[in-house]
């Protein structure tokens, strides 16, 4: 919870200015919502003692002017915390995505999307509150009851030095209410947390169900992972009730004690019946407080757990930049591969790989799914670290260069599409405002789309939907495709770009590809070997994480039992 407090102060230091107005409207807040019992207290003495119409309508008026300030200072409150409140959860929303954008490949792997939708959205919330509460808890309750202490002892001391004690035990009390809270909240968190991936994979796997009808099925552990939430929240609920009712029967027996003890105040003459009255709207000044203490730390342990699921995101080691952005260079030579062996979680993928790769050379790998192809893919686009000496890219060791550097190297088309909701055109551009409608129609034109666009009646502000469901699988990977065309790179890889095309289209893309591409390296790989490796200058063969053989299309099919009967069948790679 330490690195929890840090992030909530970070948020109050970047709105300091606006929490220091906050405070000060919260103390004034606090005083004129105080001081009217004063009056109320003398307006009660003044009837019983020496009663004047004059003293009346001026306290009267008095009361009156310190209860429209008290609404006015109210309002005031409410609308700069819903500002702070505003601008704070954006704070936290941007940095946590932020901080989401620069993790490792690595991350995402091992934790699921629904984890990390619920930190983004519900846990940034509730770390707002845990931002603000202490601040609007402290300032208001911390001075209304120093407020209500010196009314009270003004009245009666004795009264005033009880509530000392009485507020010590019950601070006890919720301290040792804070480790069940955080635990019930920590296992109310993670039922919500299963229920959410539960939502999101239901909705991203619905053709998937509906085929095998097995909706029913699913709805019923959806079922059981809402009926393990709803429980947890009773748990929760039960034990903060319990505990919230226990200290209100303490608070009820303490006023109780102060009625009796006043009215036999008032009976030996030692209080007014002004004081009485004060008193017992005083104790509500000074008991509140106390009550609220419950109250906040209460809301602030369930707080905690969302705030630390923060904190581990901000604190989560952040994909390595290897070396400063202005160490660049320019690819012209080649992509030298040395002994290349890498792991991945304890399993041997890559295995004494060695090789080299021309510029302009156009090289086909394939193999057998699980072979290392897409991990030698990754490993060259920087998502993974390997150890030095092993690539090398214009004589640089590749980890002695800057992911920004490498990138912008690279060029990347992956087997799933990364299709975004928006317009064709968004699609195309991606954010890159310099990109012209004419670009985007030429490309479309080179991947067999810009007739399938040109009948649309909104073209190419024609929205897509999430990942691209309102077009077919084809569609989705040619416009993938159509951004090579468009955001050149002298290295191209395609890792199964072809996957959802016939072979005429394939061969229609990839040849005009190879035409954008003559100078620069193309590397690919494809489960549809016919009309694409025929138009390599090498191919390579992978078998489980070596290079088993290594030449030219028609060599392969000579020297290579595994190359042909990939060839042949069409297999998979």
């Amino acid at each position: 919870m330490k690195n929890g407090y840090k992030v909530m102060l970070k948020y109050v230091t970047l709105h300091k200015r606006k929490v220091i107005v906050l405070v000060l409207l919260l103390i004034l807040n606090s005083f004129f919502g105080t001081f009217p019992l004063k009056i109320i207290e003398k307006l009660i003495d003044t009837v019983e003692e020496n009663f004047t119409i004059t003293c009346v309508l001026v306290l009267g008026g008095i009361y009156f002017l310190t209860q429209v300030v008290w609404v006015i200072l109210g309002g005031a409150v409410n609308r700069l915390t819903a500002k702070l409140e505003t601008g704070i959860g954006h704070n936290i929303r941007m940095e946590l995505y932020e901080k989401i954008l620069r993790l490792p490949l690595g991350y995402f792997e091992k934790n699921n999307s629904g984890d990390i939708m619920l930190r983004l959205i519900q846990d940034s919330e509730i770390t707002v509150e845990g931002v603000l509460t202490p601040i609007i808890f402290l300032t208001l309750n911390v001075f209304q009851f120093i407020l209500g202490f010196y009314f009270i002892s003004s009245i009666s001391v004795a009264v005033a030095l009880w509530m000392i004690p009485i507020g010590v035990l019950l601070i006890f009390l919720s301290l040792q209410s804070g480790t069940p809270i955080r635990n019930l909240t920590k296992k109310q968190r993670d039922c919500k947390e299963q229920l959410w991936n539960d939502f999101q994979e239901g909705i991203k796997n619905i053709k998937v169900l509906k085929l095998l009808k097995k909706e029913k099925a699913y709805f019923g552990k959806v079922e059981d992972s809402s009926t393990a939430l709803a429980k947890e929240s009773l748990k929760l609920n039960k034990y903060t009730t319990l505990i919230d009712r226990l200290y209100s029967a303490l608070f009820m027996l303490l006023i109780a004690f102060i009625m009796i003890y006043g009215c036999v105040q008032v009976k030996n003459n030692e209080l007014s019946i002004g004081g009485l009255s004060a008193l017992m709207m005083y104790n509500g000044i000074l008991i509140d407080p106390m009550l609220n203490f419950f109250d906040f730390y209460q809301q602030f342990q369930q707080v905690s757990v969302g705030v630390n699921q923060i904190s581990q995101i901000l604190e989560e080691k952040e994909e390595n930049p290897r070396a400063a952005k202005e160490q660049q260079i320019r690819y012209e030579k080649e992509i030298l591969i040395k002994n290349l062996t890498f792991s991945y979680q304890n399993k041997e993928v890559l295995h004494n790989i060695s090789g080299k790769i021309t510029k302009g050379e156009h090289i086909a790998l394939v193999g057998i799914s699980g072979s290392g192809k897409s991990t030698l893919y990754d490993i060259l686009a920087g998502f993974y670290e390997i150890n030095k000496n092993q690539v090398f890219i214009d004589g640089k060791d590749l980890m002695e260069l800057s992911i920004t550097n490498l990138r912008e190297l690279i060029q990347m088309v992956f087997q799933d599409t990364g299709i975004f909701a928006g317009t064709i055109r968004d699609n195309l551009k991606l954010f890159d405002e310099q990109i012209t409608d004419k670009e985007i129609y030429n490309a479309l034109e080179e991947v067999g789309l810009k007739q399938m666009v040109d009948k649309l009646s909104s073209g190419l502000d024609t929205v897509l939907s999430e990942n691209g469901e309102n077009i077919s699988g084809g569609e989705k990977q040619r416009l993938m495709l159509a951004r090579v065309f468009l955001m050149h790179r002298p290295i191209l890889i395609l890792d199964e770009a072809f996957s959802a095309l016939d072979t005429i289209t394939s061969t229609y893309v990839f040849k005009n590809i190879l035409k954008a591409y003559k100078n620069d390296t193309i590397i690919i790989t494809t489960h549809k070997l016919e009309g694409i490796v025929e138009e390599c200058d090498r191919v390579l063969v992978f078998q489980d994480g070596k290079i088993e053989n290594s030449g030219t299309h028609k060599t392969l099919l000579d020297e290579s039992e595994l190359y042909r009967k990939l060839y042949y069948m069409n297999g998979s790679i």
